[in-house]
């Protein structure tokens, strides 16, 4: 029988223990988290034009100096639900055009099941959260889901409403740099032919509802349609 090292299997369980807690939101999240979804309606469609995206651009420099464009893009939901993204493009590509691309690719009628579940599971530049209104101020608490072994962060944004069609963010805060250079920007609306459900991974997440058993209603809704 071949002899393992104790230090070697401490090693590993150590590695096995960070991917795993890597793969839960930390309790520190949950604790500071803006509110709980209970999936009625905030009425924030009296205030904003829900049929499309919003969307600002800020001018980068790309590889080896290429001017670029980031366009840092927005999506609210009736129940409480936002996410939001971004995208690097050339100033010669139709952002427009290729966000409603990417729009049709979440129709359930021209379903990408693989960017599907990429966009649900909040990969990559995706990030979801929950919302709250306070008069014309929309505040948004997004969480960045990381491959692990990488850690979980929040970031809280606030959003002032200048007319159905035009936000604007006046405060930007979290861990990283994702909105560190976009205050007091202009967000402008973008009309989607059909917005995908709020169905989002932080639906699958006990901690995220006010009610445990509308969370298990959901889930069992989720085993009988997956989609």
């Amino acid at each position: 029988m071949m002899y393992k090292s104790p230090f070697k299997i401490i090693i590993f369980c150590l590695c096995v223990l960070i991917t795993l807690a890597s793969c839960v939101v930390p309790r520190r999240i949950k604790k500071a988290y803006i509110g709980c979804y209970d999936g009625i309606s905030t009425g924030i469609n009296t205030l904003l034009d829900l049929s499309g995206c919003f969307a600002v651009n800020s001018p980068v420099l790309l590889r080896d100096e290429y001017p670029g464009i980031v366009y840092r893009v927005v999506n609210f939901y009736d129940d409480g639900v936002v996410v939001c993204t971004a995208a690097t493009t050339i100033p010669s590509e139709d952002f427009h055009k290729r966000m409603k691309h990417k729009y049709h690719q979440l129709n359930s009628d021209t379903l990408d099941l693989d960017y599907y579940k990429y966009y649900r599971e909040g990969r990559g530049m995706y990030r979801w959260g929950l919302y709250k209104l306070h008069g014309d101020t929309v505040i948004a608490q997004f969480i960045d889901r990381p491959y692990p072994p990488e850690k979980y962060f929040s970031h809280l944004v606030k959003y002032k409403v200048i007319d159905r069609h035009t936000i604007q963010e006046v405060f930007p805060s979290g861990d990283d740099v994702f909105y560190a250079d976009t205050a007091s920007k202009i967000y402008h609306f973008i009309p989607i032919e059909k917005i995908p459900s709020s169905d989002c991974w932080l639906k699958d997440e006990k901690w995220f509802w006010c009610n445990r058993d509308d969370w298990k209603e959901y889930k069992r809704q989720k085993t009988v349609n997956p989609l």
